[in-house]
């Protein structure tokens, strides 16, 4: 049993006859070959923030090749998770960040793209556009106040639930 896994097998045959008489066995070479497997769709498509929460991908209904995604305000990173049909095919995220699935999302729409490739080279891209919603709530990080005098101050004990300071 042979699995063909490659594109081209080479399979060895000997036939001895009944008699057993070894000049009267027969080789027989098989030379197998396999197509490339043009299959460059996707399987799965998973988009995740840095906690692992996923968020619901909804295929266009316009084109099989896009995607939309939705992300709340807070989340400004998101990682897309996809999977070819065929285990023979890869994935190229066109990214320009360092991890290759990772994507940096500012608010608004933002349109990323990936791509398939199968195994006899034939290329397909994807595209997801992913919507980054506007924060709920807007929030100081810190709070600094400038006197009369020109003197800057910070105020140490900054809290961004704290709603009143005095100077």
């Amino acid at each position: 049993r042979y699995t063909l896994s490659q594109s081209n097998l080479t399979v060895t045959v000997s036939v001895t006859p009944e008699n057993g008489d070894p000049d009267k066995v027969k080789t027989y070479t098989l030379n197998i070959k396999r197509e490339a497997n043009n299959n460059n769709n996707l399987d799965t498509i998973a988009v995740v923030d840095e906690n692992n929460v996923g968020y619901t991908v909804i295929q266009d209904t316009e084109s099989k090749n896009k995607y939309k995604v939705t992300i709340p305000g807070e989340i400004d990173t998101v990682y897309i998770n996809a999977t070819a049909e065929s285990d023979l095919a890869t994935i190229k995220y066109i990214n320009p960040t360092d991890n290759p699935n990772k994507y940096i999302v500012p608010v608004g729409k933002t349109e990323v793209e990936f791509q398939i490739k199968s195994e006899s080279g034939a290329s397909q891209s994807y595209y997801i556009e992913i919507t980054r919603s506007p924060k709920k709530e807007a929030r100081l990080s810190s709070l600094t106040y400038t006197l009369s005098d020109g003197t800057v101050g910070v105020f140490d004990d900054f809290d961004p639930d704290k709603l009143e300071y005095t100077i």
